[in-house]
C-alpha cells in the first residue's frame, strides 16, 4: 500500500505485538526540504507513520491525544536507509482509546521510541 512517504511491505505479528516493515520513498517532497542534499525523516513524520500504521492495522482513524514519551535515538536518512520496522508493544485498547508502544528500528539500530495514546474517530 503506498501512502506517499512510505509504503507498508510486510505486516507480521510477534509474540509481543505486530511488526510493519515499511519503505521509505526518497523522492517524496518532505525530503527534497529537510534537507536539500541530505534528507533525514523529519521526528513529526515518524510520529505520524506510527500513528497511520496503527490505524492499518486497527482498521479506525485515530486523533493522537498524548504523547506519554518520544525519543529520537539516531536519524532516519532514506539515503541510508530504506526500509524500517515499526514495531508495537503494549497495545491496550479499551474501545475509545488506544495506547501503544512503537519502536522504529533497521537491523541493528533502534531510530525512535515513541509511546502514544490516540483517541479512536
Amino acid at each position: 500500500m503506498q501512502l506517499g512517504l512510505y509504503s507498508i511491505l510486510t505486516k507480521t505479528y510477534t509474540e509481543s505485538g505486530i511488526r510493519f516493515t515499511v519503505r521509505l520513498n526518497s523522492e517524496h517532497e518532505i525530503y527534497k526540504a529537510h534537507f536539500p542534499g541530505q534528507p533525514i525523516t523529519p521526528g513529526v513524520c515518524i510520529v505520524q507513520m506510527a500513528k497511520e500504521l496503527m490505524e492499518e492495522h486497527l482498521n479506525c482513524k485515530l486523533a493522537i491525544v498524548g504523547a506519554k514519551n518520544i525519543k529520537f535515538l539516531s536519524v532516519i536518512s532514506p539515503d541510508e536507509v530504506k526500509e524500517i520496522d515499526y514495531t508495537f508493544t503494549n497495545i491496550k485498547d479499551d474501545g475509545n482509546e488506544v495506547r501503544f508502544l512503537a519502536t522504529v528500528s533497521a537491523a541493528e539500530t533502534n531510530y525512535s521510541r515513541v509511546s502514544l495514546v490516540c483517541k479512536k474517530k
